[in-house]
């Protein structure tokens, strides 16, 4: 049953599953609280908490732009432990949700017993390369949509070789309200999660990296280098979607259920 919680003139929905210790999970890009769920399924002895960030899901309203940034997202996920009294509890998310969580173990280290980061789409630097394509799906939203944007080389490219991820950004043309929340595609790829490397040691906190081969827009090396900058951090190497959705799940739910076991 999706509750709310208000903030900065915002009505953000979340949803409590199971019962017991919590975690808070985010989702991605475009995404929802269902894909965080989806993929954690039932965690034994865990009650997990997944919310809609800004201009995802039945969070509305957009609100203002220049706030669709990893820091008011933190601000935002802060609040929401702050509402339902999480003082501290493993905290992670799938890409843009990985770099949320990672903004707010450095904004507010104080609220993080662990990290987990699934898929991480940056490093250190706006604009990654590897998220080049989602600032075209907001020019196409405007101007010419789908039809248009089906025909441009990299999504016919990516269709051939990794068709589960090109099955993803092309669903971004179908989410409610693209064009409302097309911003998002634009600011959010434009941002970074850290400054530096030397900024990420400073994440003291056990850290469960999940990356996959075959994904172009989460690539493994960006998982690897994250598992070898960060000081306490475990590197599970799962199966891809492009493998099969059942089998990137159990990848996750097996290397979650070991690092929550150690992480006691």
């Amino acid at each position: 049953m999706t509750d709310w919680f208000q903030r900065d003139g915002i009505r953000f929905a979340y949803d409590m599953v199971g019962e017991g210790v919590p975690i808070v999970m985010c989702h991605g890009l475009g995404g929802d609280r269902n894909q965080p769920r989806d993929l954690c399924g039932v965690i034994p002895h865990r009650q997990l908490v997944v919310w809609d960030a800004r201009a995802h899901g039945e969070t509305e309203p957009v609100g203002p732009e220049e706030k669709l940034s990893f820091s008011s997202s933190a601000e935002d996920l802060c609040a929401l432990m702050d509402f339902l009294r999480i003082d501290r509890c493993v905290v992670g998310g799938i890409s843009m949700g990985a770099a949320i969580s990672t903004r707010l173990a450095l904004d507010f280290p104080e609220r993080i017993l662990a990290l987990v980061l699934v898929r991480p789409a940056w490093c250190v630097e706006p604009h990654p390369e590897n998220l080049g394509m989602l600032p075209l799906v907001a020019d196409a939203l405007e101007h010419g949509g789908r039809d248009a944007f089906v025909t441009q080389p990299d999504i016919l490219n990516m269709q051939s070789e990794a068709p589960a991820v090109a099955g993803s950004i092309l669903q971004q043309f179908d989410k409610p309200s693209a064009l409302a929340r097309r911003a998002r595609l634009r600011r959010i790829p434009a941002d970074c999660p850290v400054q530096s490397w030397e900024e990420v040691g400073q994440i003291v906190a056990p850290a469960l990296v999940v990356g996959n081969a075959e994904d172009p827009m989460h690539p493994l090396a960006m998982a690897e280098e994250w598992a070898e900058r960060l000081p306490n951090a475990t590197l599970a190497v799962i199966p891809s979607k492009s493998q099969g959705e059942k089998a990137h799940r159990s990848g996750f739910r097996r290397a979650m259920q070991e690092f929550l076991a150690k992480a006691k």
